[in-house]
């Protein structure tokens, strides 16, 4: 673009870089390994919010930001497009807007309330209810639609977000299936065909 390339030099953008600091040393949060870079963070998810423009449909996912250094919140996955980086918790409106974020900061982390999610709905689940109630109150009740993969799936998170009114689709994998839930067994599918089970009172 050429509004960066004439604001100013490669150089003099990577001395800035070099030297910028965005948090107050005396008041570092020990257990959050981000919390050098909380202030930025903060700014950029309040102003994500501020201008989001609520729909219905929601979807949380995992996203890498590619990094090859050293730092306690680098993660390797297999399989994935970048395996070296950033594990970041992404909630995304339908039409790609970068609706609420949260870095993954492995096992270790100790974020307060989220220990109670995380207990309930797992480590991977609970980035989910803390982005949403991060919202701002006129538009975090409002009756979304999430969806994720089998990689946050599970009885317990919709079960909870019934209870907060809100609705969700996702696939499940097989070993978080109850045994009360009729879905066939794998071997009496057909080849190709996809089951699904809906239920108006699963829950309830």
């Amino acid at each position: 673009m050429k509004l960066v390339y004439n604001a100013m030099r490669r150089n003099r953008f990577v001395e800035i870089i070099r030297f910028l600091h965005c948090a107050d040393n005396t008041s570092l949060t020990q257990s959050d390994k981000l919390t050098k870079l909380r202030p930025l963070m903060t700014l950029l998810k309040a102003k994500f919010q501020h201008h989001f423009q609520p729909v219905r449909q929601l979807s949380y996912d995992e996203s890498m930001i590619e990094y090859y250094d050293r730092h306690g919140c680098k993660q390797f996955i297999r399989g994935k497009q970048i395996r070296f980086g950033y594990k970041v918790w992404c909630l995304n409106a339908k039409n790609g807007y970068l609706a609420n974020f949260e870095v993954y900061q492995g096992k270790q982390k100790d974020s307060g309330t989220s220990t109670q999610y995380e207990k309930e709905l797992g480590i991977a689940a609970a980035p989910l209810l803390e982005m949403v109630y991060e919202l701002p109150v006129d538009v975090c009740g409002l009756p979304y639609h999430f969806y994720f993969d089998n990689l946050f799936s599970s009885l317990h998170l919709l079960r909870h977000l019934k209870e907060k009114n809100y609705k969700a689709t996702g696939t499940v994998r097989k070993n978080r299936v109850p045994k009360e839930c009729p879905i066939a067994r794998p071997d009496i599918i057909k080849r190709k065909q996809d089951p699904w089970v809906r239920r108006a009172r699963a829950f309830g």
